[in-house]
């Protein structure tokens, strides 16, 4: 468990109340950049699509035409965060989702080191 204040920088954190938009910047392979976006410029987006008192599940759509994979961390209160698995997106000539999902209420969500994962099968982790 790791306090808020140490998740990976930059890292985004949601209660699901609202769609988080992100735009992510990919150069010569790698990411580079993330920042939040409105959902116009957005390439990644990430919603909450299910929560009550047995299951959540969280989608994560992608505009990306390369691999991406994040880390993924959920929290009861945002303020102690514990790291949970989550599966890359593979690379798609168009928008694609990924579904990540836990069998109890997840009450916020941060998402954070982006990064473009090595050739190879792509698995989650």
């Amino acid at each position: 468990m790791i306090d808020a204040s140490n998740l990976p920088k930059p890292h985004f954190r949601t209660d699901g109340s609202k769609v988080l938009y992100l735009m992510v910047t990919i150069s010569n392979g790698s990411v580079t950049d993330v920042a939040e976006a409105d959902a116009a410029s957005a390439n990644l987006v990430v919603t909450f699509k299910h929560r009550d008192k047995s299951r959540t599940m969280v989608e994560i759509a992608s505009k990306l035409e390369v691999p991406l994979k994040w880390d993924l961390h959920i929290s009861p209160d945002d303020q102690r965060y514990i790291y949970t698995s989550s599966c890359p997106r593979p690379p798609v000539e168009h928008e694609f989702a990924s579904f990540e999902e836990w069998p109890h209420p997840v009450p916020w969500l941060a998402i954070s080191n982006f990064r473009v994962p090595a050739d190879g099968p792509l698995r989650c982790s």
